[in-house]
């Protein structure tokens, strides 16, 4: 499998993120989009410039670190994760430069995965089966 963006939908918003070749999240949009064509833009956009545009390494206090690309002193796109070393983060910016350079762009959007919380936030369980009597 390749790397590719993904766009879906999160509390009302259509956002993107970027799945490496493992299926795990490298990269996430900032902000939500009203319309998959502005995030599908967005995700291209980012891709074109991820090889020289500026990438600050951010930490809370040195305990968890994570990257943003910034596009005209703009957030753009954040690591998919949080990395509990700084040299890991690093790694991570490279990882993100590599896949978005080759990665496609999807025309599905995927559904809010939000709907499927019960509103404590467990996750709603299918209702078991019933034999016939």
């Amino acid at each position: 499998m390749h790397a590719r963006f993904q766009c879906y939908l999160r509390d009302g918003a259509i956002m993107w993120r970027l799945l490496g070749r493992n299926n795990r999240s490298l990269a996430r949009s900032v902000v939500g989009f009203t319309g998959i064509d502005l995030a599908q833009a967005d995700a291209a956009t980012v891709a074109e410039v991820a090889p020289d545009a500026q990438v600050d390494l951010v930490s809370d206090g040195g305990s968890a670190w994570r990257w943003v690309l910034l596009v005209d002193d703009v957030a753009r796109a954040t690591s998919g994760t949080t990395y509990a070393r700084r040299l890991e983060c690093v790694r991570a910016v490279d990882r993100f430069r590599r896949a978005a350079a080759t990665a496609e762009v999807s025309s599905e959007l995927l559904p809010d995965r939000a709907r499927r919380l019960s509103g404590n936030g467990a996750r709603v369980a299918a209702q078991p089966k019933r034999p016939f009597t």
